[in-house]
């Protein structure tokens, strides 16, 4: 008898920094958003095609990104064991923590319910009040370790920060505060392309 195949491969796994840009604009049904490298070898947005991303600056360890469903279960009185079952639910989140939390751009978008305005003397962020929430696409730029110019994508098409702004003084240590990202359902596009997506490029 033939023995079966294994699948030991190194370059199929992840070891690699994450960049996370808020503020994308949602590519077309099949398409990606265009990455340009930076001149210090980052991965960005197209600028031209993106024209209000934001960039998250530094993360203390980078970004869990998610993608699950959620079940139900058909179980009749005849069996233990359910006899069928159907996918109800879905679910795609991008964590982390972020530090620049003194950039005004960031503060405002990060916490949800802030508005920026410029005063005498330096930047107000307003609190309270705020009855509209307004999602924006995130996506984050991942370089193979093998080939830091082919970048693996995880994108939300529509998503918003659920954790808020949260400030910590501590002179022996340096602030950050903790984002988690939730996707929502984009219905007028095609089904299965709603939430968002994850590219993994070929190195050939």
């Amino acid at each position: 008898m033939p023995a079966g195949t294994t699948n030991f491969n190194k370059q199929k796994t992840m070891w690699n920094p994450g960049y996370v840009y808020y503020g994308c604009a949602v590519p077309a049904p099949g398409a990606i958003i265009t990455v340009v490298i930076d001149a210090n070898g980052i991965p960005t947005p197209d600028a031209t095609e993106n024209p209000n991303h934001i960039h998250l600056g530094y993360t203390p360890k980078g970004t869990k990104c998610l993608y699950k469903w959620t079940k139900t279960d058909a179980t009749d009185n005849e069996h233990t064991m359910p006899h069928d079952v159907r996918l109800t639910g879905e679910e795609m989140t991008i964590t982390g923590q972020w530090k620049q939390l003194l950039d005004a751009d960031l503060l405002e978008k990060m916490s949800v319910g802030g508005t920026k305005s410029s005063i005498t003397g330096g930047t107000l962020i307003d609190f309270g009040g705020q009855d509209v929430l307004t999602p924006a696409c995130i996506a984050v730029f991942a370089p193979r370790k093998e080939d830091p110019t082919k970048i693996i994508q995880f994108v939300l098409y529509s998503a918003y920060n659920t954790e808020g702004v949260e400030f910590t003084n501590d002179k022996d240590a340096e602030a950050d505060s903790p984002f988690t990202f939730v996707g929502l359902s984009l219905a007028n596009r095609p089904k299965k392309k709603q939430a968002g997506y994850i590219y993994i490029p070929s190195l050939s």
